[in-house]
């Protein structure tokens, strides 16, 4: 079934009902699907049809929702794309898949000679009359880091995103009269498929501005009475170091809060279960395999290191280097197959370590089971790093570094961080001294922020195996 449908459906069935509320603006399920039929003839006239690919390059507002499902009844594909990214950013992105038209908001720049459309004035569209498309077309091109080191894309069809959202509902005790808060930008694969979870349920998704300070969210999650809220261990320690009220913990308007994008430690759980929310959650999943491992506070109990259990009607295991399936307690790369896979990869250049082969998902993390079936992570391949939930490719600095015209050559590494679980640091060789100064700057106008390495530490080589490959664990161990 096309995704679009059912929320028509819940239009048709449940119109009165919000579904998205943006500020003290309120979208009905009623006027989301005529909101998105009217984006669907906007489409139609910049020449979208089935099989096109559509970039979204849209802040998360209910049109950014609407421009979602509007590709999708039309039988397009959508590529989303971070608002925030740099013209460099974005012209490789373009130069590397063949975008039809680019959904966009007036003030970004489009490139010369693409199809951009910008949703102002909708309400002067007619409403397409015609019926979703089938679900044969692909659902959604999602980069693996926004901008990745090899330009990847992870292709998932309808009925992966329909899964993978009814994994969240049932996984996570989601229900339809609840309200969810969406505190991560939609552009990042977990707030896409959650927010999808719950209009697929037919509850409430409540837009909140993403760049917020902690007492702005604790007075937002009240105000607007949420149920659920998903969030970064980055932002949950930000909220643990708030003063608690007289009473009750800080989040106690919270039915369930769900932390997601890197691992928590057992010390942690136990202060935010007894500081912020009694009920929480954690979800582990990647791109390409959308939500694979959840746990409860049971679980927590149960194996306090562990990230949790498959979702229902995933098959994970741990494998050695040749795909050889290990025994629980043994350490391996970790893959996984089931209904929520993607169906490919776009725009690969060789084999990695985050793949899909012979039916199986590899998300390029390393891990074991226990004999309990409890998933626990160990790492992953050291061309990824991962930064307050936000997916790094190390290669994408490394090529950034290399158009510096006095750095002979560079690897980027994650440094372990207590805040944000790691943070980017750069080893440089030198044909000339050059100030850490303008060694940012020069980053800072090619990537978007949070990708600009933190330090940068000058060597006279870069230390490598016989073959000639770079040692990153090395680098890493002279951080510490």
């Amino acid at each position: 079934m096309n995704l679009a449908q059912i929320i028509a459906l819940h239009g048709r069935y449940r119109a009165d009902v919000p579904a998205i509320e943006a500020g003290e603006r309120i979208v009905t399920y009623g006027a989301l699907d005529l909101m998105v039929r009217r984006l669907v003839t906007r489409l139609k006239r910049g020449g979208v049809g089935q099989g096109d690919l559509v970039g979204l390059w849209l802040r998360d507002t209910p049109e950014h929702v609407a421009a979602m499902l509007a590709v999708a009844r039309l039988g397009a594909t959508m590529l989303p794309m971070d608002w925030r990214w740099t013209p460099v950013e974005a012209a490789r992105i373009f130069a590397r898949f063949p975008v039809a038209a680019l959904v966009m908001e007036e003030d970004l720049q489009p490139p010369e000679g693409l199809m951009a459309l910008v949703l102002t004035d909708l309400a002067a569209e007619t409403p397409d009359q015609s019926p979703p498309a089938s679900a044969d077309w692909p659902f959604l091109y999602s980069l693996s880091s926004g901008t990745t080191g090899e330009s990847k894309a992870v292709v998932t069809d309808h009925g992966c995103m329909l899964v993978r959202a009814t994994n969240n509902i049932i996984g996570l005790s989601l229900q339809q009269r609840e309200r969810y808060l969406l505190a991560i930008p939609m552009v990042f694969g977990g707030a896409r498929v959650s927010a999808l979870a719950h209009l697929v349920l037919g509850a409430t998704v409540v837009l909140f501005p993403t760049l917020f300070e902690p007492p702005e969210l604790v007075e937002g999650l009240a105000m607007r009475r949420i149920d659920t809220v998903y969030l970064t261990p980055t932002s949950a320690r930000a909220l643990l170091k708030l003063p608690l009220p007289a009473t009750g913990p800080l989040l106690a308007v919270l039915r369930r809060l769900v932390i997601t994008g890197a691992k928590l430690h057992p010390e942690e759980r136990r202060q935010i279960r007894a500081r912020l929310c009694p009920r929480i959650y954690e979800v582990y999943g990647s791109i390409s395999t959308g939500p694979l491992v959840y746990s409860d506070n049971a679980d927590h109990e149960m194996a306090p290191e562990a990230i949790g259990r498959p979702f229902m009607g995933l098959e994970v295991e741990i494998v050695d280097d040749e795909g050889g399936p290990l025994p629980p307690g043994e350490s391996g790369w970790l893959r996984a197959r089931g209904p929520s896979m993607a169906s490919a990869m776009v725009g690969t250049l060789g084999r990695g370590d985050e793949r899909i082969e012979d039916g199986w998902v590899y998300p390029g993390d390393l891990g074991r089971f226990d004999a309990a079936g409890y998933l626990y992570l160990e790492g992953r391949g050291s061309e990824v790093i991962k930064r307050a939930g936000a997916t790094i490719h190390a290669a994408e600095i490394e090529r950034v570094l290399a158009s510096h015209p006095d750095v002979i050559e560079s690897a980027v590494v994650g440094a372990p961080d207590p805040e944000l679980g790691e943070t980017v640091v750069a080893f440089v060789v030198l044909r000339t001294p050059v100030e850490p100064k303008a060694l940012t700057m020069h980053c800072r106008r090619q990537l978007t922020p949070y990708k600009v390495p933190r330090r940068f530490v000058v060597l006279d080589a870069l230390p490598r195996n016989p073959n000639g490959k770079v040692l990153k664990r090395e680098l890493l161990q002279r951080l510490g």
